[in-house]
């Protein structure tokens, strides 16, 4: 039910998206927990059976994996999923700032699919982690501008900042990972909260460049 009325919502504000037609669940063998090909998504139900699985334990998953796989993320990460599938077309450009914004334009389209579901679950980040995000902000931001690294496209350099991980070590042991994704959906969101007439839809056919002059993003 809850996947059925998140899609529906996405279909409301994309009507041109092309939504799965068959759903599939499946044992990933530990790997995958959500996958998707041509007009399928799957879900690995052995990536949700709740942090404290003894089978996790057994495996020795990391702490900032396991906290993530249980049942309140499925339907979050399966559109997640779906999105990145329909979206993630390979852009030659490769600088943090596309990278920043595209995952942005993802994350508000998430908010339009889940209005109801909290921030933390739709970006897999603890409370302490959103409180830091929220704290440091600013700081975050000043980060990428004064050391110029929007503009970076050496992937060598840009990855510590999308990857996943137990923290964004280039920043601090406390700042959470992937967090150009977080700071790109502030910056998503204040350019739309500027832009009263461009609908979702729109948003994600924009240019980067365009969504950070237009956001006036200032923390």
């Amino acid at each position: 039910n809850q996947l059925t009325d998140g899609f529906k919502h996405l279909k409301y504000h994309l009507p041109q998206i092309t939504l799965p037609q068959q759903y599939v669940s499946f044992i990933s063998g530990f790997n995958y927990n959500i996958t998707t090909l041509d007009s399928t998504l799957g879900f690995g139900l052995d990536m949700y059976m709740g942090q404290q699985n003894k089978f996790y334990q057994m495996l020795q998953l990391p702490k900032y994996k396991t906290r993530c796989m249980n049942t309140d993320y499925i339907v979050s990460d399966a559109i997640r999923g779906w999105l990145i599938h329909t979206y993630d077309k390979n852009e030659k450009l490769n600088n943090l700032l596309n990278h920043m914004i595209f995952y942005g334009k993802l994350y508000y389209a998430l908010d339009a699919a889940l209005p109801d579901v909290e921030d933390s679950i739709k970006i897999q980040y603890s409370s302490a982690q959103m409180k830091y995000c929220k704290t440091f902000q600013k700081n975050m931001w000043a980060y990428f501008t004064e050391k110029n690294c929007l503009y970076n496209n050496d992937l060598k350099e840009v990855a510590p900042f999308i990857s996943d991980g137990p923290f964004t070590s280039e920043i601090s042991k406390e700042c959470p990972p992937r967090i150009a994704a977080y700071v790109g959906w502030q910056v998503v969101r204040s350019y739309m909260n500027k832009s009263e007439n461009v609908t979702v839809e729109q948003l994600m056919k924009t240019d980067a460049q365009i969504i950070l002059a237009k956001s006036k993003y200032k923390p």
